[in-house]
């Protein structure tokens, strides 16, 4: 707030009774005795009644405010009473000089780059003035310890033309920080107006402390190769880069590393460029599963610097990345690896050694395979990456494996033909070895033996987490072979948390075996102790009817009297694979030890929690298939998982048990996790269901009329390539009026008027719906007219 800072007078006075003043300048003819006794006509004549004995003036009887070095002369009366004349009037002049300056000024603020420095006068008896601003010519050194030059030293100050505000007449000035006053001294300083009489030395204050900047250097690391879920991951021969983003531009040699595990350099190559340090990494063994980060330490002028609260930073302070893991193996990356490794040549001749999928690999423009004989011993780990059209005779990857893991691998629109024996996409034949995480998409296996999707022949192995989405395997040779989606044949192998959608199984002959996970299970050597065991797994599609196959929904034949199985949680759809397809049992096959058949409304949703629990291997959703967690979020999965029970009424018209038998009533909605840019919908009669673009079926033909909505996916990346596709049947049972055209105009920004119109039939009804970016879930809103 404004100081009184006027030039002023004290007045001591004996007495106040009828005494009357008048102050005026020298140069004004001093004033006569004022005639009339009313207050009135005292006023009248330029006097003002005294207050007190003791008071102060700074103004003139016109008003005005005494001005510096000038006489003025104050006039005394007493007032013409009834009983007294008016007084002789007395007279006092006085100089009026310059009022010296007094106060103080603080400092509130941040001396630190971007912000602002307050100055502000305290117990000062004026604030009408110039403030300036200055910073030092000198800095405070590389280090921050030179010290600030005198307050008094004018040679060593230089005064701001700008940057700061208010100028003059204020008890407050703010300077701006900016980058060019980095690491020098700011003082403010006050220059009292001398023009209204106020005098002495200006009020001078230095800040506290030299500028400062905020330091934000900040790491970012990434690495040119990612596993199949589109993460960072580092391999053998991947180049890991870390930047330093806000890069002070101090030396990073020597205070910027990259490390792996704990404190361990990735390499001793590291290179530097401008704010970058790059790593090479190698083939580590002993480091798989470790993770690679990169650290900074600040640099040693860090006392020049605050962090983002304006706090101090101690020096040797570091800061680390985010972590990239590592995965041991040689590197498979590209399609010419891939037929490599399979050959077994190049490289990749170890057929004991570890080797790893770096990237999504399309097979589209590569010649059948044939895979090596040699025996694989070794770990091919996928890394969740996918391998499009792969042809292949016998496997397409691997002949035979022992003591192998093979994990992490998506498999699409494969196709494997073999007219001579075991056909099967991943092995031909396997024992002994873990099979994890595994999944066929949309892939073919045609052989003249045992096939699937996975393992032809299974020998006391471990397959868990595997399976098939859509394709198809069979076998041509009818006698004595077996089908089946994971295996053809097991012999004492494990086969967990398994599930197959959508396959087509078949052809089983007379004597063939034919199931939808595992054609046949045997003993090994006869020996009843060395038993499979089945457990949570499950299947929903069909497999053939053959006049005397071993078919089974989960599995089909089991050889030799007496063996048994460890058949718990097991299912099928009996929905799509009725019972009449497992074949007349009898004492040696019995259907019961074939898989328990469920109708599709038992096994969608959380139905199958209890049976294949709630650790986190599966997930559920109501009106979905159970998914295997990882890969539950796979586009592919979501579309195979998703069943008529997903689909959902626009109004009252329908209930959920129709659409889940097919009928429908009125318009329904296509899932939401289905109405993505992957997905194409379309109708098999456009007449009979109408598919609008905002995911909606209309029954718009006759009732009874029944057509077949498709939802296809494509792979959005064309370097991966694949695609699947989905159908499910509605049938009319009440007709419904569809639009001809629906359009909205208008401005979406908040505060705007949205439009929309519609044609095609009376009493159209509006209902208008928001839904949050990102999400899938949409909302009324209510209110729209």
């Amino acid at each position: 707030s404004d100081i009184d800072n006027h030039l002023q007078t004290n007045v001591e006075l004996n007495t106040k009774e009828y005494v009357w003043y008048r102050v005026q300048k020298d140069t004004i003819p001093a004033p006569n005795a004022p005639e009339g006794t009313t207050e009135s006509a005292m006023t009248a004549a330029g006097w003002t009644k005294v207050p007190s004995t003791n008071f102060q003036l700074t103004q003139d009887y016109e008003k005005a405010y005494f001005e510096a070095n000038r006489v003025y002369t104050l006039y005394i009366v007493k007032q013409e009473t009834a009983d007294t004349q008016v007084s002789n009037v007395r007279s006092k002049s006085v100089e009026l000089g310059p009022v010296t300056q007094s106060g103080t000024i603080a400092f509130t603020g941040n001396e630190v780059v971007g912000k602002t420095v307050s100055a502000t006068l305290k117990d000062a008896n004026n604030n009408k003035g110039t403030w300036k601003w200055y910073i030092s010519t000198t800095d405070c050194g590389a280090t921050g310890t030179n010290a600030a030059p005198s307050i008094d030293d004018t040679a060593k100050w230089k005064q701001l033309a700008s940057g700061y505000s208010p100028t003059i007449d204020s008890d407050t000035s703010t300077l701006t920080i900016s980058e060019d006053m980095w690491k020098h001294y700011i003082k403010a300083e006050f220059v009292p107006n001398s023009d209204i009489g106020y005098g002495g030395e200006s009020i001078k204050k230095m800040a506290a402390t030299y500028v400062k900047k905020i330091y934000n250097e900040k790491i970012e690391i990434e690495s040119n190769t990612k596993d199949g879920n589109g993460i960072y991951t580092a391999y053998s021969g991947t180049k890991v880069k870390a930047t330093v983003n806000n890069w002070t531009g101090d030396e990073l040699k020597g205070r910027f590393e990259m490390y792996i595990d704990t404190n361990a350099h990735t390499d001793s190559n590291r290179v530097f460029s401008g704010n970058t340090m790059t790593s090479t990494e190698e083939n580590w063994s002993h480091r798989d599963g470790k993770y690679i980060y990169a650290q900074l330490t600040v640099p040693s002028n860090i006392a020049l610097y605050v962090d983002e609260s304006l706090e101090a930073i101690p020096a040797e302070m570091k800061y680390t990345s985010e972590k990239i893991i590592y995965r041991y193996g040689i590197s498979i990356n590209n399609a010419d690896d891939f037929s490599d490794f399979v050959s077994g040549i190049g490289k990749y001749t170890d057929r004991s050694a570890n080797y790893i999928l770096t990237a999504n690999i399309n097979m589209k423009n590569k010649a059948a395979l044939n895979p090596i004989h040699t025996t694989f011993t070794g770990t091919f780990d996928g890394d969740y990456h996918s391998v499009s059209y792969l042809k292949g005779n016998t496997s397409a990857i691997l002949y035979a494996i022992d003591n192998a893991t093979v994990k992490n691998l998506l498999i699409t629109n494969a196709k494997v033909e073999n007219t001579v024996s075991t056909a099967s996409i991943l092995a031909s034949s396997s024992s002994n070895s873990v099979v994890s995480r595994v999944f066929s998409v949309e892939s073919e296996s045609i052989s003249n033996g045992d096939a699937s999707l996975i393992i032809g022949t299974s020998r006391n192995d471990t397959i868990q987490e595997c399976g098939a989405l859509g394709g198809k395997v069979y076998s041509t040779f009818e006698p004595e072979y077996s089908v089946g989606g994971v295996s053809g044949s097991i012999w004492q192998s494990r086969i967990y948390d398994n599930y197959m959608v959508n396959s087509s199984i078949g052809k089983a002959g007379i004597a063939n075996a034919a199931g939808s996970l595992i054609g046949s299970v045997h003993p090994s050597n006869n020996s009843m102790s060395l038993i499979s065991d089945l457990r949570r797994n499950y299947a929903a599609n069909s497999i053939p009817l053959e006049n005397g196959g071993l078919n089974g929904g989960v599995f089909g034949g089991f050889y030799q009297t007496g063996n048994t199985v460890q058949n718990v949680s097991n299912f099928y759809d009996k929905s799509l694979a009725p019972d009449p397809v497992l074949g007349t049992p009898d004492s040696k096959f019995p259907s019961a030890s074939k898989g328990t058949g469920l109708a599709t409304q038992e096994m969608i949703g959380t139905k199958l929690a209890s049976e294949f629990g709630t650790s986190g291997t599966w997930t559920y959703k109501d009106g979905f298939y159970p998914r295997l967690t990882w890969m539950a979020e796979h586009p592919i999965a979501i579309l195979y998982a998703t069943t008529r029970g997903a689909f959902t009424p626009v109004d009252s018209k329908t209930d959920s048990t129709s659409i889940f038998d097919g009928n429908i009533y009125g318009a329904i909605k296509i899932p939401e996790e289905l109405q993505k840019s992957v997905y194409s919908i379309s109708s098999s009669n456009s007449d009979i269901l109408k598919v609008t673009d905002g995911g909606t079926i209309i029954p718009v033909g006759n009732v009874g009329q029944s057509a077949t909505i498709t939802i296809n996916y494509t792979e959005p990346d064309a370097s991966i390539g694949g695609s699947a596709s989905n159908t499910y049947d509605f049938t009319v049972k009440q007709t419904e009026r569809a639009l001809n055209s629906v359009s909205i105009s208008g401005d979406e920004n908040p505060g705007k008027t949205l439009i929309a119109t519609a044609s095609g039939v009376p009493d159209i009804k509006y209902q208008w719906y928001r839904r949050k970016a990102g999400t899938v879930s949409r909302e009324a809103i209510s209110g729209a007219t």
